[in-house]
């Protein structure tokens, strides 16, 4: 099984992390971005299907501020 992570979580990044879900023979380890932004919190209304990394661990306090988890 290949094992992948998507960098960026905007609109293509949102697409390339569904397509990989969904194949049978491709795990989807987790996605990173820098910013809390609309896509990252639509992301925790789902439940955070995926583990979520910090491209720059400044930004922390921003994740936290909106009970966004970071693995």
């Amino acid at each position: 099984m290949v094992k992948v992570g998507v960098v960026g979580y905007g609109v293509i990044g949102q697409r390339l992390a569904d397509g990989v879900a969904r194949q049978k023979d491709m795990e989807l380890v987790g996605v990173a971005d820098v910013a809390p932004t609309l896509a990252i919190r639509a992301l925790k209304e789902k439940g955070m299907p995926y583990a979520f990394y910090l491209g720059m661990a400044e930004n922390k306090p921003q994740f936290d501020a909106l009970a966004i988890p970071v693995a």
